[in-house]
């Protein structure tokens, strides 16, 4: 699911929480950008990457199945 699949999702429930009366649309807006507050630093902190990595995955037949193995590089 990409980027817009998750903005989509993220818009639906909080249109939905609204609908159902369960919060206020002040609540929702407030969640949504302390939500994206907190995403941004974690990921900026933790991180930090400058480009993402690159990422290798290889699928290898072995004898009573397959070997799948992931490779990445900073």
């Amino acid at each position: 699911m990409g980027r817009i699949g998750l903005a989509t999702l993220t818009a639906g429930t909080a249109w939905a929480r609204v609908e159902a009366r369960q919060h206020f649309p002040s609540d929702v807006l407030a969640g949504g950008a302390l939500g994206y507050v907190l995403a941004a630093f974690f990921n900026d902190a933790l991180l930090g990457l400058e480009r993402p990595p690159d990422v290798v995955l290889t699928v290898q037949p072995a004898r009573d199945g397959l070997l799948v193995a992931v490779h990445w590089t900073f």
